[in-house]
């Protein structure tokens, strides 16, 4: 199915497909571990709420690392669609290759 995939890009497209490909799977790679991190933050941070410490630095602490990893995982997810955009290769006009 890769093959096919990559064949079907390379044959329409601009560009390598291979360069696109390797560059989303890094960035699906770095948002596999910003949305752990970020599960992570966000489970410490509901039970600190639960213990009644809303307050407390540790908790704001944990809510500024929260709101870091949403904005990495937005930047992440930009990155994604700006790769994803491959420029198609100009279309034959009619009538070429008769």
């Amino acid at each position: 199915l890769w093959d096919a995939m990559e064949q079907a890009i390379a044959k329409n497209y601009v560009g390598s497909p291979q360069a696109a490909l390797a560059r989303l799977a890094r960035i699906l790679d770095d948002l596999d571990e910003v949305d752990r991190a970020l599960g992570e933050l966000e489970t410490r941070y509901e039970l600190a709420l639960g213990e009644g410490k809303a307050d407390s630095n540790g908790t704001k602490k944990l809510q500024k690392e929260i709101d870091e990893r949403r904005a990495r995982r937005d930047q992440l997810l930009a990155e994604a669609d700006k790769v994803a955009l491959l420029d198609l290769k100009p279309a034959a006009p009619a009538g070429a290759g008769k």
